[in-house]
This record gives C-alpha cells, structure tokens and sequence, in this order.
C-alpha cells in the first residue's frame, strides 16, 4: 500500500487513527484536527482516507491506507511508516472494526477468523510495534470497544468474543506500561454504516444498517466524549449508551440471567 502526507504546517499531538474512513474514526479526526494535531488516519479505502484528510483543516494529515486482516510483517511495516511520518506518535486510536450478523452455528470458519483479527489481533500486533515510541512521549492508547465487549450479545459471537480479547489485552498492556494511557472506549448503540459490511451466514455480508445504529447517538457527539476521556487519561469511558444501553448495563451487573432471556428474544 502507498502512504501520503498533505503538510498544512500546524504542531500539536501526533495521532494515529485506524477506522478514519467513516463513523466514529472519521468524527475523531474531525476534533483532533481542530486543535492543530498532526494526524494519520488508516483504513481500507485509500480514496475515501484522501477525501477526508482534504476536508480537514488547521493541520498536518498522513494517510496509510491498509487491511487491518494483513500478515504480521505488513501491520508491522504500516506501524513503521505511522511513526515515520512525525517521528514518534502521542496518541493511538484502535477504532477499525468489522461487525457480524450470524448465528454461531452459521458462521464460516474463515469469517471467524477475520472477524478476529480485524477486531482483535491487528490492533494488538500494532500496539506491539509502537510501545517504545510511546513509552518514550507518554502517550495513550484508546481502543474502541462496545457493549458486546462486556457481554455475549445474539449474532454477534466472534465480534464479541475479539472485543472481549480487547479488553484482556490492553488492561494487561495498561498495568505494564505504567507510562502509557489506556482508555477502553465501552460504545453503545452508534450512528454509523458498520451493518452495512457486517458479516452474515455463509460468508456472506449483512449490507444494511440495523434500526439500532440508525437511531444510535451522534458520531460527533460520541467523539467528543472519547477526546474528553483521552484528555484525562481515564481508564474507561462509556459512550453512546442511551436508554437501552444503561438498561443494558444495569441488567449485566445485577441480573444477568434476566439479560440472557431478554437478548434470546431479540437475537
């Protein structure tokens, strides 16, 4: 893949944003570049990386686009390339994500994986790689994780089950880097297109947008919750629970019998 940098001449925090093309990711890049940090938004689509990086302003835009299914060595070499173009990084945004909608017993093997490592694996491979440089800025780390992160949740169960490797692996990260920030981002119910490349039975694609995230909370709103959280270093920041989402979580803490019977009927 090819990598690109539009100077615009602004100094501030050098961001690295995975998932930037749409959604969460691109509404981050929106607020990081309006206070004048440097940022270098990765994802698939190279066309739609270059399009935005164009629309910000106030700022210096890198765009890497790649697979974040890719080998070892190629997460490894796009992690080198991030942390060339600024020379060192402040902040890492684990945001890229790839959703499902199948029942366990209806999903291909090989989505499984995918689901995995897209969710999972890439960001941990990366986070690897760039430990030293931000061990060396005290820089953070936010991960984007959601309610399936802290609870199985019905058609979602190899989305569910890398959100929940999140989660162990970044609090392990967390207590021994004592000098980074670890935030977990807990997303609720948000509105953005990831039903539409969500994996379906058969190893087939979902191509819609489910009620739940057409009604969800704001990307813009939800981003600016994340920033605030990232500011003060906290651990974890819940976002974009609404209603059903608190209800959600309540039910998880104090009756999580009841949750199941309730997500059965809804899965």
């Amino acid at each position: 893949m090819t990598a690109e940098r539009t100077t615009r001449g602004s100094d501030g925090l050098r961001v690295w944003i995975t998932g930037a093309t749409g959604g969460i990711g691109s509404a981050l890049a929106g607020h990081y570049a309006s206070t004048g940090c440097r940022l270098v938004l990765s994802g698939r689509r190279e066309d739609v990386l270059t399009a935005r990086a164009g629309a910000l302003r106030r700022t210096e835009v890198a765009v890497l686009p790649f697979d974040m299914s890719s080998g070892i060595e190629e997460l490894r070499r796009n992690a080198a390339a991030a942390l060339a173009f600024y020379d060192g990084l402040d902040l890492f945004i684990a945001n890229a994500g790839l959703s499902q909608r199948a029942r366990v017993t209806e999903l291909d093997p090989s989505d499984l994986e995918r689901l995995l490592r897209v969710n999972f694996t890439g960001h941990a491979i990366l986070a690897q790689a760039i430990i030293p440089a931000l061990r060396e800025s005290a820089g953070s780390i936010a991960v984007l994780s959601s309610l399936a992160g802290i609870s199985g949740a019905p058609l979602r169960s190899g989305y569910s089950a890398a959100k929940h490797a999140l989660h162990g692996f970044f609090d392990t990260l967390a207590i021994e880097e004592p000098r980074i920030a670890v935030t977990t981002v807990i997303a609720g119910f948000v509105r953005t297109d990831i039903g539409l490349h969500a994996v379906a039975p058969g190893a087939g694609i979902h191509g819609r947008t489910d009620d739940i995230h057409a009604t969800g909370s704001d990307p813009d709103r939800v981003a600016r919750q994340i920033v605030r959280g990232v500011h003060r270093r906290r651990a974890v920041v819940y976002t974009g629970l609404g209603a059903r989402g608190v209800f959600f979580r309540l039910l998880r803490r104090w009756a999580r019998p009841l949750l199941r019977r309730i997500l059965r009927k809804h899965g």
